[in-house]
């Protein structure tokens, strides 16, 4: 599974910390567990004026080869797995350590899938008050919803360091690519950046969430930005875990 697909990885930087829009809303958007604690939550609401039923899996989070992965897990679960929501209804679901926590220096990562699911179609001879599908949608399932949130796991003993990142660049046909690595304990979410040129002309280079940066992993980022932006010395800025900062990185090769 390729997380690079799933539709609200986004929602981790939505303000007030509450994922989705009218329907299935989830707080907080990422959970950290400490090794001493065993279980936190999540909770669903449903804002809108029908039920709905939802699914909630959990998948080891890593990264290999400047790419996501997801693979299932039993190390964390969740409880209930499927509920349904009535209207303007919340409940809590637990997210459960199921085993010690991480014995290395470093966090581990997971994913909650949280899946708003399609009501099932009306029996032959029941009004249905739902707003008709639009042509072609029985032709497969209606699109639904989904909620991709982070949850991270701190080791026993010392606490994980800091990320530690290394950023280059490096040019991918007509693209420039954005190599970050983490050397660090920790996770590194970036977000926001922004490239200022030696003549004061700042650049987006990706406003919004760009990805994270797991411990002990690179990560790969084709940049939409022309590759000459960035052949000559600048000032690199960008939002890591939720605070600015600049970082040095070597112009590409002309």
């Amino acid at each position: 599974m390729n997380i690079v697909r799933f539709i609200v990885l986004a929602c981790a930087l939505l303000a007030g910390g509450v994922a989705g829009a009218a329907g299935l809303q989830v707080a907080p958007v990422t959970l950290t567990l400490q090794p001493a604690q065993q279980a936190d939550g999540l909770w669903l609401s449903n804002t809108g004026d029908a039920p709905l039923d939802a699914q909630v899996r959990v998948f080891r989070w890593t990264q290999a080869g400047g790419e996501d992965r997801l693979e299932p897990t039993r190390e964390v679960i969740v409880s209930p797995p499927m509920l349904q929501l009535p209207a303007q209804g919340r409940q809590l679901v637990r997210v459960i350590r199921s085993g010690p926590p991480p014995a290395g220096t470093a966090e581990e990562a997971y994913r909650v899938l949280i899946d708003e699911l399609p009501l099932p179609p009306p029996q032959v001879g029941q009004a249905s008050s739902s707003v008709p599908a639009p042509s072609g949608a029985g032709k497969g399932l209606n699109f639904v919803m989904r909620h991709s949130l982070p949850i991270f796991i701190s080791p026993a003993g010392a606490p994980a360091s800091p990320p530690q990142l290394k950023w280059s660049l490096q040019r991918q046909g007509t693209q420039a690519v954005l190599e970050v690595a983490n050397t660090g304990g920790t996770h590194a979410q970036l977000a926001d950046l922004i490239f200022t040129d030696e003549a004061g002309r700042s650049t987006p280079v990706h406003p919004g969430l760009l990805g994270y940066v797991l411990p002990g992993t690179t990560m790969r980022w084709p940049l939409k930005v022309q590759p000459s932006t960035f052949v000559a010395q600048g000032r690199w800025q960008v939002m890591i875990n939720g605070s600015t900062t600049e970082q040095d990185v070597a112009p590409l090769d002309r």
